[in-house]
């Protein structure tokens, strides 16, 4: 868990910061397991987003061809690919 004073990364079970002894509070660690699971739900909904994206791809071809799918496959992938390394 990162300090808000100093940025310093801290075990979980400490009170006090490693580096600059600023109080550590539940606060905290409340903030960064929200965070973590807004980005869980991000990645789901990009994710069911790709997945429609390669659908559409295969039932365009199928059926007439055309690229737009394609083109906005690799966005789609992009997106989620930027996503998850973010």
């Amino acid at each position: 868990m990162k300090c808000k004073h100093c940025g310093t990364e801290n075990p979980d079970n400490r009170t006090t910061c490693q580096y600059c002894g600023a109080p550590i509070s539940k606060d905290m660690k409340d903030e960064t397991a929200i965070g973590m699971s807004l980005a869980v739900i991000a990645l789901i909904v990009v994710g069911i987003i790709c997945v429609g994206f390669v659908i559409g791809i295969l039932c365009d071809i199928y059926d007439s061809g055309g690229w737009w799918a394609v083109i906005l496959a690799i966005v789609g992938f992009a997106i989620f690919a930027y996503v998850r390394n973010k």
